[in-house]
């Protein structure tokens, strides 16, 4: 991840993230859960991709945040492992200035909606 966030590729950045919060999700062994995390790949990218672009300096601590939750589920350390995952996982929208979190947010027009899905379309 250090990588892509040195390059600003919030994009790769946000497929590594997820990769590494569905291994934590599939190792609970519930297939049920596992498939439910996979629906909300989507959503989950994009709200990624967005918030790293407003904050890029966020991406040192949620890597530091990774790295601390494997070392405590390294040493078997439930207490720590869930005081680091309720910090991890709190919201992007707690993470994010109120101002810039509604921006995020807000419905995108039809126009840009357009103009991205152009740029993405094969020529």
């Amino acid at each position: 991840m250090e990588r892509a966030g040195a390059a600003r590729d919030w994009f790769e950045v946000s497929g590594l993230d997820r990769s590494f919060h569905r291994a934590m999700v599939d190792a609970a062994g519930n297939s049920v859960l596992t498939e439910l995390y996979d629906t909300l790949r989507s959503r989950q990218q994009r709200v990624a991709v967005r918030a790293l672009t407003a904050r890029p300096e966020r991406l040192t601590l949620i890597n530091s945040e990774h790295r601390a939750l494997v070392a405590a589920l390294d040493e078997h350390d439930e207490a720590e492992a869930t005081r680091i995952l309720h910090q991890h996982l709190r919201p992007v929208s707690e993470a994010l200035p109120p101002s810039r979190w509604a921006e995020l947010t807000a419905p995108r027009g039809l126009l840009d909606q357009m103009t991205q899905w152009r740029s993405a379309a094969p020529s």
